[in-house]
């Protein structure tokens, strides 16, 4: 009964919309994280110089208007909320996630620090990047096929999530500002689920990367898939819920998705297949340029110097 439930719930993208927003979540409850205490916590053990360059380094390719507008739109433009979710984000980057040592040290600290289960994310390529949708965002493939809790460490895999997600700010030019995931649940069985990294990952997008997923998809969910997002939907962000939608072939996605960007294995034109290729010594000799690295590391910091003053005889 609960297969034949799930089957009619997804004859059409429009029925599967339906579903997929339906949480216990409310907007309410998600707006009374963010008040004036949080500012005060976030910024009570960051030093000013601290604070005004953990938000530069934030920036990756947004320009910080943008930045700040993704955090005000998440909050409905309640201006106070936003700065409290931002502050909160400031001291996280900083004090917990440190992602900017993330992202430099890159796939290369797993092999350097003896982590075999963060280096094995990259070897098995859990996620990777490939083509565009309709709307001109890159997409991110996941194969939670390729995933087993006993593989490796929960903080592994966080580290790995938070690597993906940076790494995707990259991609991001605007007017394009959003990345679209893509769950390939090909071959996908009950020995693959893994509540803890998905419950992480919905976390850090709704309080640290605000506005920043487009679209969801939901491709291939076998018939054991309903249990499992009975209790996943219920951790959305309503508005987040929104953004999923379920496709069950290359016709559904192709609604969203070029031909060419769909994976030929998915039944699209695209006959890319990924291939992990080891981090190489040589490739880190540009790193070792220090001179042509500090000018433009003074570059920018004349950049936002210039880019302050302005903003505040705007103000003024």
């Amino acid at each position: 009964k609960r297969f034949a439930k799930f089957r009619r719930g997804h004859k059409s993208n429009k029925s599967a919309e339906r579903n997929s927003i339906v949480s216990t979540r409310s907007n309410e409850s998600i707006e009374a994280n963010y008040s004036h205490k949080v500012i005060h916590d976030s910024f009570k053990d960051l030093q000013p110089e601290d604070i005004y360059s953990n938000f530069w380094n934030m920036l990756r390719t947004d320009s910080p208007d943008n930045l700040i507008l993704r955090f005000l739109r998440a909050r409905k433009w309640d201006s106070d909320k936003a700065l409290a979710m931002l502050a909160h984000t400031l001291h996280w980057r900083l004090k917990e996630s440190k992602v900017e040592d993330l992202l430099f040290g890159g796939e290369r600290r797993g092999i350097e620090n003896g982590e075999e289960g963060f280096h094995l994310q990259f070897k098995l390529s859990k996620a990777y990047f490939r083509g565009y949708d309709n709307e001109g965002r890159p997409i991110v493939i996941i194969r939670p096929r390729l995933h087993h809790a006993s593989d490796q460490t929960e903080e592994e895999v966080q580290k790995y999530t938070l690597l993906v997600i940076e790494e995707a700010r990259l991609l991001l030019k605007e007017p394009v500002d959003s990345c679209s995931v893509l769950f390939d649940l090909t071959d996908f069985a009950m020995s693959n689920m893994d509540y803890p990294p998905v419950k992480f990952m919905i976390g850090v997008f709704e309080a640290h990367y605000p506005e920043s997923l487009g679209k969801l998809f939901i491709h291939k969910a076998p018939w054991i898939f309903p249990p499992i997002w009975n209790i996943v939907k219920n951790w959305l962000d309503p508005v987040v819920a929104a953004k999923i939608t379920f496709t069950k072939s290359a016709k559904d996605l192709n609604k969203f998705i070029p031909m060419n960007y769909i994976p030929k294995s998915l039944g699209g034109e695209d006959e890319f297949e990924m291939e992990y290729i080891e981090p190489k010594p040589e490739e880190d000799e540009l790193m070792k340029d220090a001179e042509t690295r500090d000018k433009l590391k003074a570059e920018r910091k004349e950049i936002i110097t210039k880019f302050i003053e302005a903003t505040v005889n705007w103000i003024e």
